[in-house]
């Protein structure tokens, strides 16, 4: 599934355009304001300017501060992927920052980094993901038709077979039943197991647990926690997720359409 292609413009001020039922405007999402010094919850869709170009990126700010962004390597299309990044974000001045964890590919340690907030409202979300002496900024709008304030519901998984690009770019076909249990198994023999289940917190996001079997599984014998969103709706929905190992050293992502690999 292709994203169009960015104007000058676009490409200026690093706002990504509409695109695979992720169209982005205004998500009903906590509440903040430009330079208030609050935090906006929600799911965002923008891009992130690095020193060798642009990648494209997805985010949720969850209401209790927690900062999640799975990337891909081109701002034209969802997959292939780059990798994510997590933190817990904190109020620093009139900003928000934490401390993250920057995850590239599965089986190799995360490395650390910093996230800082810029700017937050219901409708944009900007700052920078740093690792040392690397700055990479990020833009983004939120999701046009995306009620963050609406709890998520397991029947908009189950209502579809789902192909699974993940982080290290293996394929998978993954299935989620009524009650949140997730099965599947990859093009390269990977068997995957886990759940979903709607956050507590009421908002449109699940808590999400995988497990990998063993080898040739990039993470072998290895279960990650972390987050999911079910974006769009029909032959147009995109299920993201990603989730850390205990440690909070490896991980996986992955970004899944409507059918089977």
């Amino acid at each position: 599934m292709k994203f169009p292609s960015f104007s000058a413009a676009i490409l200026a001020s690093l706002a990504f355009l509409t695109g695979c039922g992720l169209n982005h405007s205004n998500n009903t999402s906590g509440s903040g304001n430009n330079g208030s010094g609050t935090l906006s919850s929600g799911v965002f869709q923008g891009a992130i300017a690095t020193g060798s170009g642009s990648n494209g990126a997805i985010i949720l700010v969850t209401p209790d501060g927690q900062f999640w962004s799975v990337s891909s390597q081109t701002t034209s299309a969802l997959t292939p992927l780059q990798g994510f990044t997590s933190s817990q974000l904190a109020a620093s001045g009139l900003n928000y920052s934490g401390p993250a964890s920057v995850f590239s590919s599965p089986g190799t340690s995360s490395t650390s980094g910093t996230v800082t907030i810029n700017s937050a409202s219901s409708s944009n979300l900007s700052g920078t993901i740093s690792q040392g002496s690397t700055n990479d900024s990020f833009s983004s709008n939120a999701l046009t038709g995306f009620n963050f304030n609406t709890g998520a519901t397991i029947a908009t998984l189950s209502a579809n077979s789902w192909k699974a690009t993940f982080l290290d770019n293996d394929t998978a076909t993954l299935t989620v039943d009524s009650s949140g249990n997730i099965s599947g198994a990859s093009t390269a023999g990977c068997a995957i197991s886990g759940s979903v289940t709607p956050d507590k917190s009421g908002s449109n996001f699940f808590d999400l647990t995988l497990t990998f079997g063993a080898a040739p599984c990039s993470l072998p014998s290895t279960t990650v926690t972390g987050f999911a969103v079910n974006a769009g709706t029909g032959s147009s929905a995109v299920f993201v997720g990603a989730g850390s190992n205990s440690g909070n050293t490896m991980g996986s992502a992955f970004i899944a359409t409507a059918g089977t690999a």
